[in-house]
């Protein structure tokens, strides 16, 4: 479904190595998300990674773009 949401497995991946914001989420879930700019409207954005953690392995559950980061951000949006 990433490729419905036109999110790259590399996008991803580089998310969750490196996110902006690593939030505790829902059923022992994380949720990693990093800002970027809307491919459609050129505004802020967020892309927002639900994961599972097994051991050393992290099981991505859903990603997604959101064009309301400010919905999700936690503290003032940079």
């Amino acid at each position: 479904r990433m490729g419905e949401r036109k999110l790259s497995p590399e996008q991803v991946e580089a998310i969750l190595r490196s996110p902006d914001q690593n939030l505790p989420a829902k059923k022992r879930r994380r949720v990693a998300q990093s800002l970027t700019t809307s491919p459609r409207r050129g505004k802020k954005a967020l892309i927002r990674v639900f994961y599972e953690e097994s051991g050393r392995e992290r099981l991505v559950v859903n990603a997604y773009l959101t064009e309301r980061p400010e919905r999700y951000w936690e503290g003032d949006l940079p």
